[in-house]
């Protein structure tokens, strides 16, 4: 079912499967140049996180998804060079699970050392979910997950 998801964190991260208690644990460094007339100005660092667990009530998700703000910061490296990470909690269902509150964003050094979005996001039967707030917080990385798992859908 998460044959794309698999294959991309393999080719481009790193992939663990099972890591810890969930079922999967992907990670992927995107590097970010600016250049101005063939010049390096500057380059960002961005690391992106997605674990799995497969749940089947709206309680499960919710103590998942608690447990897994907690777990998530131990795993977080934060480049010298960094603007946005992401880390997200996949939660595999038979029905929807509603994900609007599962959500975080946390800024470092007020915003300067750039933030880290936390979140939640539901695969289920009958689609994928996200929250609200990551909608607006980031449409690209909202796009590039619906892309990742409508592909691992097929």
């Amino acid at each position: 079912m998460l044959s794309e998801v698999k294959r991309f964190f393999r080719e481009y991260g790193s992939w663990q499967e099972p890591y810890r208690d969930y079922l999967f644990f992907g990670k992927v460094t995107v590097k970010t140049v600016h250049e101005t007339l063939l010049l390096k100005d500057y380059e960002i660092v961005s690391n992106h996180y997605l674990f799995g667990k497969r749940v089947n009530i709206q309680e499960e998700a919710e103590t998942a998804f608690r447990r897994f703000l907690k777990e998530s910061r131990e795993v977080v490296e934060i480049p010298p060079d960094h603007y946005l990470s992401s880390v997200g909690l996949l939660l595999v269902s038979e029905n929807p699970i509603e994900v609007s509150n599962f959500f975080e964003r946390r800024f470092i050094w007020f915003g300067i050392k750039g933030k880290v979005l936390t979140f939640g996001i539901n695969l289920s039967a009958e689609g994928i979910s996200y929250p609200e707030k990551l909608k607006r917080e980031s449409p690209e990385l909202v796009r590039f997950l619906n892309s990742l798992l409508k592909a691992s859908r097929v």
